[in-house]
C-alpha cells in the first residue's frame, strides 16, 4: 500500500515508491482549495464546443469527398452490418461476424447500430456519435496527465486541450474510424498506469481488452497500442500526495500479459473470420478483392508471409516523407497559431518538469517512425493519434506555471482554440476545389494558414467554407421518384455525376439498403460495377444528363436491349437523371400514371438513330461529362 511522504508518517516509502519532489507544488493546491482547477470551466469548454459541432452537422451533416459519394462509404458498411444482423445465414453467431468483418473489422459500427436503434440508423441521424468519441479521447488523455504527475489541475488541463485539439473536433463531424481507435487506444494508457503496480495481471487483462476493442475498430491500431502501452509501462505514476510509484517486475508482467491476451484474441478473431478479413486485407494495403467480393491480402496464417509481408512494404526514406507528417501536424491538424501555444508549453514541461517524458516520447517518435517506415505520405489521419501527446506535454508544462501564469495562459489557449474552431466550422462555403497538388506535394502556400487546414483531399476533415454541397435534399426528392419503381436492380456506371459531382454508386447503394432495412421497402440491389445481374431480375439503369441536352446511355448496356424511359428533374444543379428500362418493359409507373417525378421520355435519338451511349469515361462524340 502506499504511503504519504508526510511528515507525519514513520519510515521511507515501500520499493518502488519514492517522494517526487515536484509534485508538491502540485499537491498543496488540491489540500489547500479541495480541487486543481474549477470544474464547471471545463465542463463549460465541453458544452460550447458541443454546440459548435452539432450546429456544424445541423448546417451540412455530409461532407463529400472523393468520387462516387464516398462520404457514403462507412454508411453503407453499417446498413451491411445491419443486414448481417438480421440474417445472419445458417451459421448463427459465427456467420454474422464472418459477415460484419469486411475491409475494415465491425466494432465501430456495431456501437453505433446501437445507438441507431435510438436515433436512427439514417447517417444524419449517427453523426453525432462523434462527439461520444471525442469526450471519451479526452477523459482519458486527461486522467493519463492527471496519474502522471499526481495533479487533477493538470488532469482537466489536458482534457480541455485534447477537446480544442482542432483535428480531433474537426473529426468528430465524420463517421470514420480513426477518431473511435483513437479514443480506444488512449484509454489504454491510464488503465495500464493507474492498475500495472499494484494487479498486473487483472490490469494486463483489462489493457488487453482495451486494445483489442481498439483493433477491432481499425487494425492500425495493433502497432500503434503496443507502442502506446509498451511506452506507457515504462512511466511511472504519481499519486495526489506524492509518491512515486514504478515497479518494475510488476510492470513487465502487465506489459506481457496485455500483449499476450490481446495477441491471443487478434488471432482467436482472424480465424473466426475467415480467409477473407480485413486483417489479412491491411496487411495486403486493402486492394485486391476476394471471391465472393470479401477483402483479402496475405496469408495471415503463415507468419513467415506475414513477416515477408512487412518487410516487402517497407518505404524508402525521402526527404519528401520525413516532411509530410510534420508539416501536415502544424497546417492540418493543430494549425498554426495552436501549435505554436503546444510548442511553447511543451518546452517548458521539457525544461522545468518532464514527468512523463517517456509516454510523450515513446508516441510520438514510435508512431512517427512506423508511418515513415510503413505507411505512404498520403493521409493526414494516421497523426491524430500521436496528437494528444503533444496536448499531454503542453498542459504538464501549463501546470507547472504560477497562479497568474496559469490564468492568463489558459484563458489564451482556450480563446484561441475557439477561434480556431469558429474559422474550421462556421467560414463561408465557397465553391472551390481543397487543392490542386498531390497529397504529400502540397504548396506550402496551400496548406498554411492562421486556422486549420482541410485534411489531404478533404478524407478526414473539411472546413466549411470548402466543402462542397451534398445536396442532400435533391437526394431525397430522387429517392421518392425512383422508390416508386418496380425494378429490384439498379445500374448505373461509376463516377457517372448524378446527383454529386463524381458519382453516385456508393449513396444508391447505402439509400437502398437503408429503405429495405429501415423503411420496410422492397429489396433493391445496386451492384457496385455496370454489369450484368442475375436472370430474371427486374432492371433499370441510370444515368446522368445535362439539362436540356440529350440522354446518354452508359455504355454497359447493349443498345437493342434498352430504351428510354423518362427523365427525372432534379430541384436544383445543371443535370438531371434519365431513367433506362429493357425493351419493351415499364419499370417506373409514375411515368404513365402522371405521377410527381420523372417526366415522359421524349424522341431524342434522331430519326432512326439509337440514344448515344457513354463510355467509361464519361464522354461522348458530342458531349463531354462536366
Amino acid at each position: 500500500m502506499s504511503e504519504s511522504l508526510d511528515p507525519r508518517s514513520a519510515g521511507p516509502p515501500p520499493d518502488g515508491e519514492q517522494a517526487d519532489p515536484s509534485s508538491a507544488v502540485d499537491a498543496a493546491p488540491v489540500a489547500r482549495s479541495g480541487r486543481a482547477l474549477p470544474w464547471d470551466l471545463p465542463l463549460a469548454v465541453a458544452a460550447a464546443l458541443s454546440v459548435i459541432v452539432l450546429v456544424r452537422l445541423a448546417d451540412a451533416p455530409m461532407q463529400p469527398y472523393g468520387s462516387d459519394s464516398a462520404q457514403y462509404i462507412e454508411h453503407l458498411t453499417r446498413m451491411e452490418t445491419l443486414q448481417a444482423w438480421v440474417d445472419p445465414g445458417d451459421e448463427g453467431l459465427l456467420g454474422f461476424l464472418r459477415r460484419a468483418d469486411g475491409a475494415f473489422p465491425p466494432l465501430m459500427h456495431l456501437v453505433t447500430l446501437l445507438v441507431g436503434s435510438v436515433s436512427g440508423h439514417a447517417a444524419e441521424n449517427i453523426l453525432w456519435t462523434g462527439l461520444l468519441w471525442l469526450q471519451l479521447l479526452a477523459l482519458s488523455v486527461g486522467i493519463s496527465a492527471a496519474l502522471v504527475v499526481g495533479s487533477r489541475r493538470a488532469g482537466a488541463a489536458a482534457y480541455c486541450g485534447t477537446l480544442l485539439l482542432p483535428a480531433a473536433h474537426a473529426f468528430a463531424t465524420r463517421y470514420y474510424y480513426d477518431l473511435p481507435m483513437t479514443a480506444m487506444l488512449w484509454v489504454a494508457v491510464p488503465v495500464a498506469l493507474w492498475s500495472w503496480d499494484r494487479r498486473p495481471v487483472v490490469g494486463g487483462v483489462l489493457v488487453a481488452l482495451v486494445l483489442f476493442s481498439a483493433d477491432l475498430v481499425k487494425w492500425t491500431a495493433l502497432p500503434f497500442g503496443w507502442l502506446m502501452v509498451a511506452a506507457a509501462a515504462a512511466t511511472p505514476r504519481v499519486l495526489a500526495d506524492g509518491t512515486r510509484q514504478f515497479m518494475v517486475r510488476q510492470r513487465l508482467l502487465g506489459l506481457a500479459t496485455a500483449l499476450l491476451v490481446s495477441s491471443m484474441l487478434v488471432l482467436a478473431f482472424v480465424q473466426i473470420a475467415g480467409p477473407y478479413d480485413s486483417f489479412t486485407a491491411m496487411l495486403g494495403e486493402i486492394g485486391d478483392r476476394g471471391e465472393d467480393g470479401a477483402p483479402t491480402g496475405v496469408d495471415s496464417s503463415n507468419v513467415q508471409g506475414v513477416l515477408t509481408n512487412l518487410m516487402a512494404s517497407m518505404q524508402p526514406v525521402t526527404a519528401q516523407r520525413l516532411a509530410f507528417y510534420p508539416v501536415r501536424l502544424i497546417a492540418s491538424v493543430f494549425s498554426p497559431v495552436v501549435f505554436a501555444l503546444v510548442l511553447l508549453l511543451g518546452a517548458l514541461w521539457a525544461l522545468r518538469d518532464r514527468r512523463g517524458w517517456l509516454l510523450v516520447s515513446g508516441v510520438v517518435l514510435g508512431q512517427w517512425g512506423f508511418l515513415i517506415l510503413r505507411v505512404p505520405p498520403v493521409d493526414d489521419r494516421f497523426v491524430l493519434t500521436l496528437a494528444p501527446a503533444f496536448v499531454l506535454a503542453a498542459a504538464l508544462g501549463w501546470n507547472r506555471l504560477m497562479l497568474r501564469g496559469r490564468w492568463a495562459t489558459g484563458a489564451l489557449v482556450i480563446l484561441v482554440g475557439f477561434a480556431v474552431a469558429v474559422d474550421f466550422h462556421f467560414g463561408d462555403p465557397v465553391a472551390k476545389t481543397p487543392t490542386t497538388s498531390r497529397p504529400g506535394y502540397e504548396s506550402f502556400s496551400e496548406l498554411i494558414r492562421w486556422g486549420l487546414a482541410d485534411s489531404a483531399d478533404q478524407r478526414g476533415w473539411a472546413r466549411r467554407d470548402s466543402q462542397p454541397s451534398n445536396r442532400s435534399d435533391v437526394r431525397e426528392d430522387l429517392w421518392s421518384v425512383l422508390r416508386q419503381c418496380e425494378a429490384t436492380q439498379w445500374r448505373l456506371r461509376a463516377e457517372d455525376p448524378l446527383v454529386g459531382g463524381s458519382g453516385d454508386v456508393y449513396w444508391f447503394r447505402y439509400r437502398t439498403l437503408l429503405g429495405h432495412l429501415v423503411e420496410d421497402e422492397p429489396r433493391r440491389d445496386v451492384p457496385p460495377m455496370c454489369d450484368e445481374p442475375p436472370e430474371g431480375e427486374v432492371q433499370m439503369a441510370l444515368s446522368g444528363v445535362r439539362r436540356g441536352g440529350p440522354p446518354r446511355r452508359p455504355a454497359c448496356l447493349a443498345e437493342e436491349a434498352w430504351q428510354l424511359e423518362g427523365v427525372v428533374a432534379l430541384a436544383s444543379g445543371s443535370r438531371d437523371v434519365a431513367i433506362w428500362a429493357p425493351r419493351g418493359q415499364l419499370v417506373c409507373p409514375a411515368l404513365s400514371m402522371g405521377r410527381p417525378g420523372p417526366q415522359a421520355a421524349p424522341d431524342q435519338s434522331g430519326p432512326g438513330g439509337p440514344v448515344p451511349s457513354v463510355d467509361e469515361s464519361g464522354h461522348d462524340a458530342q458531349e463531354a461529362s462536366p
